[in-house]
């Protein structure tokens, strides 16, 4: 007696046990919801403003809005980066659990002249401001 014809029918013992002898099972569907395909909506981030002229020395406040995220989405004020940090600095505001629109989840600061993306990123989706810092024009 070979070792397949030993093993063979455990194998197929165990896959059968495992879908239920090979009898059809039912589903519990009464937690789906069906979203016809014109409703479906997919997270979104948004900043505010999209981009923005600045002068050296002068600090932006920039605005976060999040869209479809579920309760699972812990980190709300996401990561923060410049592209030239010569140019804008970014820091992100902490608000003690404070939520309010008129308090801004980062802030932006013109340190030289030059372009500068700031990205922000939230549950793997991301939004940029374009920022142009130009040097103040001195006048005697």
């Amino acid at each position: 007696m070979s070792t397949r014809t030993l093993v063979m029918p455990i194998v197929v013992g165990i896959a059968l046990m495992a879908c239920g002898r090979g009898e059809p099972t039912s589903l519990d569907t009464s937690s789906v919801r069906v979203v016809p395909p014109g409703q479906v909506t997919y997270p979104s981030v948004d900043i505010t403003p999209r981009e923005a002229s600045l002068v050296r020395g002068t600090w932006l406040s920039l605005f976060l809005a999040l869209k479809g995220f579920g309760n699972d989405l812990t980190d709300r004020t996401g990561t923060w980066t410049s592209s030239d940090t010569t140019v804008v600095q970014v820091s992100r505001v902490i608000a003690n659990g404070a939520s309010s629109s008129s308090i801004p989840s980062a802030v932006a600061k013109a340190v030289g002249a030059g372009s500068a993306t700031i990205t922000v990123w939230v549950g793997g989706r991301s939004a940029s401001v374009a920022i142009t810092v130009t040097e103040a024009n001195e006048k005697y």
